[in-house]
């Protein structure tokens, strides 16, 4: 072979790959386009969409960020009051897709830009785990992502779901991107890609400061410390008018503080209340003490230090093995199955190749999660086993406290798994980790049974 067609190999390879990618991101957009075309929700502005929408029409029309809805009509319409219940980052979004009104016009408009933001995640997902797989292996993890049913029904819905899932994953890159570079921009870019994600999810919110004291922490990372805090300083100054704003006395204080009502919703074993079936998924509802100990923080801590004292065995095995199970697991405690809020009818349902989609990640769902979590625990206890670079390791040992964060969190609160949904591709990436591992030591094995065989 002469140097030519060494040089072309790795060029067919490359075109290969992308024409393959292009291929995968085709088909999630015909699966994201055609969910959202033929799913009808039942009744979609409910519960927690309900609030999402309240705040941007609130937003929009009055200029105040509350989720009361305004009273009277002309002159004598009352102006709500501004609250801080709910983040800002997806009333936000939906102020900026269109002119909030509760029409199935604005509803479909919102649906649409999120199925796109469904397409654009998958390619993000892509880069992702291409820094630490390399291309080919990127290729399944992106597949099995734009195949997944969770990720293209949370594109019907007006909750958080689609919208923090992209910026997740924009945040992660900017992230893999920034440590293997000398410029400060990507930083500054990482920093703030972080805010945004936490003003749509305050679940993101802690992970920056744990990087932060790590790379602190840790002697090796001291090349790092002057890009962490600019990253942090970015990060901090996205959240700072939220927090100020919330500070000033025309802010309605009194509202419920999700974060105590998360900490008691986590804490029924099995998302039951005393173990009574009828109970399941909305616990809080059937217990009579529920607003008293939801009253504030520490009267939430002190039930649950309470219950553990109680209960012992009980409380530990939920809250170590329980909650991360209910986080990964394929059904919605509070919906069914792959949706959230009921559906009048959607493709999963009435077409043979959605269901033969749905049943495929089905059957795959909890091999890819444990391997996904071999995957990660192997970054951790044995990266060399992974037979990776430097580079594409400290990118997997990234992604991996990410992973590692996101169960730890939702150990300590509400584990319902439509929350786990943006993490699992994730997931998918650790378990191809493991499975390339897995193939080459094969490969190396029978490569040396072979030569033994020679000699």
């Amino acid at each position: 072979m002469n140097f030519s067609d060494e040089h072309a190999a790795p060029q067919r390879s490359s075109r290969l790959a992308g024409l393959l990618l292009l291929l995968i991101v085709s088909l999630s957009a015909l699966i994201q386009f055609n969910v959202v075309a033929r799913t009808e929700v039942d009744f979609p502005l409910r519960s927690d969409a309900g609030d999402y929408f309240t705040y941007a029409y609130n937003l929009h029309h009055h200029g105040v960020y509350s989720r009361a809805h305004p009273s009277g009509e002309g002159v004598a319409a009352s102006i709500p009051v501004p609250d801080k219940v709910r983040s800002p980052g997806y009333p936000l979004f939906l102020a900026m897709v269109g002119a909030p009104e509760p029409t199935d016009a604005y509803l479909r408009r919102v649906s649409l830009i999120q199925a796109g933001l469904g397409v654009l995640s998958v390619w993000l997902i892509y880069l992702v785990a291409a820094r630490f797989v390399g291309r080919n292996w990127a290729l399944p993890v992106a597949l099995l992502t734009a195949l997944s049913p969770h990720l293209a029904t949370i594109s019907t819905y007006l909750l958080t779901e689609s919208l923090f899932f992209f910026l997740l994953l924009a945040s992660i890159y900017s992230l893999l991107r920034a440590v293997d570079s000398q410029g400060r921009w990507l930083y500054i870019l990482t920093g703030l890609l972080w805010g945004l994600t936490s003003l749509v999810r305050p679940t993101a919110e802690l992970l920056p400061p744990v990087l932060l004291v790590a790379v602190l922490a840790l002697p090796r990372l001291r090349k790092f410390h002057l890009s962490a805090l600019l990253a942090f300083a970015c990060f901090a100054a996205v959240l700072a008018p939220w927090v100020i704003r919330n500070q000033s006395d025309s802010v309605n204080k009194s509202g419920p503080d999700l974060m105590v009502l998360t900490l008691l919703h986590g804490s029924y074993p099995d998302f039951m209340y005393e173990g009574r079936a009828q109970s399941f998924g909305f616990p809080y509802r059937f217990d009579p003490d529920s607003k008293k100990i939801s009253r504030d923080l520490p009267t939430v801590l002190k039930h649950i230090a309470d219950r553990f004292r109680a209960e012992p065995a009980t409380y530990t095995r939920w809250y170590l093995f329980g909650k991360p199970g209910y986080f990964l697991s394929w059904g919605n405690v509070q919906g069914w199955d792959v949706f959230i809020y009921p559906v009048k009818h959607s493709p999963y349902f009435e077409n043979r190749g959605f269901a033969a989609i749905r049943f495929f990640s089905l059957t795959l769902h909890w091999p890819l999660m444990v391997l996904g979590l071999v995957g990660a625990a192997l970054v951790w206890l044995r990266p060399q086993a992974l037979m990776l670079d430097d580079r594409a390791a400290r990118a997997a040992t990234i992604v991996a406290l990410v992973v590692a964060y996101a169960i730890a969190f939702h150990i300590i609160v509400a584990p319902f798994p439509r929350y786990g949904i943006p993490f699992r591709p994730l997931l998918f990436a650790l378990a191809v980790v493991a499975a390339r591992a897995m193939s080459l030591h094969l490969l190396r094995h029978l490569r040396e049974r072979k030569t033994a065989k020679v000699t």
